[in-house]
């Protein structure tokens, strides 16, 4: 019996392959470790950066379909939601914790208590209302101005979905006149609860340093994966650190 030629074993080896599907020239390198394949999906999205007279700066993602609102302050918490359930996660990245609830939950409750961040009326009635010649994505801004307060919004209906507005003003409790707030003002009278000083004059809740579209990952707007349940929204807020450092910080923010 004869030895079969090189040439035969190689023609042999080639057909083998192919019939059986196998892409020989994907197969990877002794030692090189495979990686899944990365959702490379795009959308375009609002993005705006913002001050916060509470939370400081938080920056927001949002469209018609998903919201990412990332404070870049001191608070550092990523709260995200998308359709269609629009399910609520805020997280923080430091601590590797994170918090989940139904959307209506979280309106309820909102980001914080009204002791820290009071909710003013969604709208701003009575007073005088203008188009502004600024625009964002085609979308003139908009400037309601009342007896003591100043509103300018971007009307939601081309930009993001109504959830986004619900959740933006759960989580800033200032007047959005039914559409993205971009800067607000009002004009305080009293006496600061913290320091028992008179306090009054006009008082900037809400600006913005930047607002255009922008194309982004679809995966910033997807819950974290490995992170810990937290008992709560509101211990999530606060940072390990300051939780064990602090027991005032567990008392102001409701933590048990």
């Amino acid at each position: 019996m004869k030895t079969p030629s090189l040439r035969l074993l190689l023609i042999a080896l080639t057909v083998l392959t192919c019939t059986s599907g196998v892409n020989s020239w994907a197969l990877p390198a002794p030692g090189v470790k495979q990686t899944a394949p990365q959702n490379t999906a795009k959308m375009n999205a609002l993005q705006l950066k913002q001050s916060h007279y509470f939370f400081g700066d938080v920056e927001t993602i949002a469209s018609k379909t998903a919201i990412r609102m990332e404070d870049t302050g001191s608070w550092k918490f990523v709260l995200v939601a998308r359709a269609p359930d629009w399910k609520v996660t805020v997280y923080r990245n430091d601590d590797k914790i994170y918090y989940t609830c139904p959307l209506e939950t979280f309106l309820d409750g909102g980001m914080v208590s009204q002791f820290l961040v009071g909710r003013k009326g969604e709208f701003i009635n009575g007073g005088s209302n203008e188009t502004l010649s600024t625009t964002v994505a085609g979308v003139h801004v908009k400037r309601c101005r009342g007896s003591i307060a100043l509103c300018e919004y971007l009307p939601a209906e081309k930009l993001v979905a109504p959830q986004v507005v619900r959740i933006l003003y759960e989580t800033f409790r200032m007047p959005t006149n039914g559409g993205v707030t971009l800067r607000f003002m009002q004009i305080k009278q009293g006496t600061d609860w913290m320091t028992g000083l008179k306090d009054s004059g006009l008082q900037k809740m809400l600006s913005t340093q930047s607002a255009k579209m922008v194309s982004v990952p679809v995966s910033i707007f997807d819950p974290p994966t490995g992170y810990k349940r937290s008992k709560s929204l509101r211990e999530v807020l606060i940072s390990k650190e300051s939780r064990d450092s602090s027991t005032d910080a567990k008392d102001l923010f409701e933590i048990k």
